[in-house]
């Protein structure tokens, strides 16, 4: 689209029981996003991240989302749908300590209980003081076990950093709240 001025996000919520949600259509707007002056979202790349506050556990959620142009004139739609359930437990007891040109992470592995839920991974989150964490973890795949060792940093910078579990429940990715945050600071010579 060479006029994309925005996109309308549409949302339909639903009892995750009923026989067919597909079967209504998804018209209550639930933000408009102007490219220009994107208030309520966040770009990262090419890519535009809107978290939608205004949910409830065990209920499902599908949204339509239409690229609109400067013509108001809406274009084709993309439909996707998820079910809000509890998310694990974030973990505990995270401690970093700086090294040379490396932070070391651990934390008290969490103990996923309920039926049908399989625990993942861990996704690790990093700041500088002055910044806000990004939507993305810093790791590219998952983390097995409790422990993380980040090469990407630099000596004398105070870091920030804090942990998500990765559930599987049902068929969806299920990310837990982030972890108290930690601080460490890398130097030459450790």
């Amino acid at each position: 689209m060479t006029d994309l001025a925005g996109f309308n996000i549409y949302r339909l919520d639903f009892d995750p029981a009923e026989e067919c949600p597909e079967c209504r259509e998804i018209n209550d707007l639930l933000v408009r996003l102007d490219l220009a002056y994107l208030q309520q979202a966040r770009r990262l790349g090419e890519r535009i991240y809107l978290r939608d506050d205004q949910v409830a556990l065990d209920l499902g959620y599908r949204y339509r989302i239409a690229a609109v142009t400067d013509k108001e004139r809406e274009g084709a739609s993309a439909v996707t749908a998820l079910v809000l359930y509890q998310p694990p437990a974030a973990p505990t007891q995270l401690s970093a300590q700086g090294f040379d040109r490396m932070v070391r992470l651990r934390w008290a592995p969490i103990q996923e209980r309920r039926q049908g839920a399989e625990l993942l991974g861990y996704s690790i989150y990093r700041r500088t003081a002055e910044t806000a964490f990004g939507p993305l973890p810093v790791n590219t795949s998952l983390v097995s076990e409790a422990v993380y060792e980040d090469y990407e940093v630099e000596n004398d910078t105070r870091y920030e950093y804090a942990v998500r579990s990765v559930v599987r429940i049902a068929e969806q990715i299920v990310q837990s709240p982030l972890s108290p945050v930690v601080e460490a600071e890398p130097h030459s010579g450790r």
